[in-house]
């Protein structure tokens, strides 16, 4: 879509700005935007898929891909970058006043152009690999320094915008192997760590939010009956059940236990307990999207 050119300038000088600057450079009158409405704002969804990393974000994607391509719908719009300031560890925090401004100020050219979704899918936590970071990691991770994004505080930026939140999980056995397989990192200790708070930070959120807020969906749920998973995912989301037809024909199997190398299975068995499993499951298990 085309921005109009203070919208331009805003995210411009957003991107370029480091916090001591931002609040002398950045003045948003929040209060005079013009262009949004209620009635407007309540057609505007955030559609957003959030989980551990290789809890199948990429499957969910790569299944509606012909969905995200609509006109009416923003994969990565020209917000994104606002929220890549607020998550991105590698990136400087910037007031959350002056990114809710410039957020406000896109919703509204969103509302007047006909958008109706909001697409995102975060993996959490946030982060790159590979860079000058990543002397602050485990020293056998070539991670950098990752956030979590904050649920609550997407909360306070969208301002009562309708926000439908899928929750993916998936046995921590298996997103630990697959992040170690993808040569994220070669240090199992750590990852199973970082996989244990990570379960537990988005289960400490999600439990504050309201019900009508999110669904849960097991991934391993979603590889056994994807067309009863999307078809249920679309009628919440409120999008053409035929974007799931075509998408359950995109979704295969991944790893299994069967895989996992002895040595590693052992370790995450132990690691992973009933005990410990119990602190994250009770939220994953509520509210599901399919019974």
């Amino acid at each position: 879509m085309t921005l109009d050119v203070s919208s331009i300038n805003v995210i411009k000088m957003i991107n370029d700005s480091s916090p001591t600057t931002m609040d002398a450079n950045l003045r948003i009158d929040t209060g005079s935007m013009g262009g949004e409405t209620e009635e407007s704002r309540s057609s505007l969804c955030l559609h957003w898929v959030i989980g551990g990393e290789g809890t199948g974000h990429h499957a969910l994607r790569h299944a509606f891909d012909r969905y995200l391509k609509r006109p009416d719908v923003l994969d990565k719009g020209p917000h994104y970058p606002l929220w890549v300031r607020m998550w991105d560890a590698h990136l400087p925090r910037l007031p959350r006043k002056a990114i809710q401004g410039a957020f406000r100020s896109l919703v509204a050219q969103y509302c007047a152009s006909g958008v109706r979704a909001i697409f995102e899918d975060t993996s959490f936590p946030y982060g790159g690999v590979g860079n000058v970071w990543s002397r602050f990691a485990s020293p056998k991770s070539r991670r950098g320094p990752l956030r979590r994004p904050d649920i609550a505080e997407m909360l306070r930026l969208l301002e009562g915008l309708p926000m439908k939140i899928l929750v993916l999980h998936r046995s921590p056995i298996l997103t630990v192997n697959s992040t170690l397989s993808r040569g994220f990192s070669s240090d199992l200790q750590f990852e199973a760590e970082l996989a244990e708070t990570t379960h537990q930070y988005i289960a400490e959120q999600v439990g504050s939010l309201p019900e009508s807020s999110y669904r849960t969906l097991a991934f391993e749920r979603l590889v056994e009956d994807p067309l009863t998973c999307l078809k249920a995912l679309a009628q919440w989301w409120e999008i053409d059940e035929t974007h799931a037809a075509e998408g359950a024909e995109k979704i295969r199997k991944p790893t299994s236990l069967n895989e996992v190398s002895e040595d590693r299975l052992r370790f995450l068995e132990q690691y992973f307990s009933e005990e410990k499993r119990l602190r994250w499951d009770s939220v994953y298990q509520n509210n599901s999207l399919v019974s």
